[in-house]
């Protein structure tokens, strides 16, 4: 079974490493993995491009099933997978229809690496690819 001990804890971002389709990477940003149980819920404070400090908070079972959420309105279910000790993966969806794809890797050099993936207004697929290091 895998084990989430490697994922937990605060990760500081590295901006210069990071790719994002559209817009601009934040100067600078946090990213934090707690558990309580079964649960886990991730804490993202950044700094945008714009110099604006912006604040995010959520918790999940990661058991591989979905589960209402109702945190935003871009979702109204969620499932958080752990698929190996290197992968976990959730995926948020909206009236059965897949919103948002988020793939947290920890690489070969001790990073963490996050790629959100979704879809513009149009249709037209995109995805963000942060890098962030262990802080503590």
């Amino acid at each position: 079974m895998p084990k989430i001990d490697n994922f937990l804890g605060k990760w500081k971002m590295l901006p210069e490493m990071s790719v994002y389709a559209t817009g601009e990477p934040p100067k600078s940003g946090t990213y934090e993995i707690v558990q309580d149980g079964d649960k886990l819920t991730f804490i993202m404070d950044w700094v945008d491009a714009a110099g604006e400090a912006k604040h995010m908070a959520y918790s999940e079972i990661c058991d591989g099933q979905f589960h209402p959420y109702t945190d935003a309105p871009i979702a109204d279910e969620i499932c958080l997978t752990l698929e190996s000790d290197h992968i976990l993966k959730s995926v948020a969806k909206l009236a059965g229809e897949v919103k948002l794809t988020a793939i947290r890797e920890l690489t070969a050099e001790g990073q963490l690496k996050v790629v959100m993936s979704s879809h513009s207004a149009d249709g037209t697929p995109f995805s963000h690819h942060s890098v962030y290091q262990k802080s503590n």
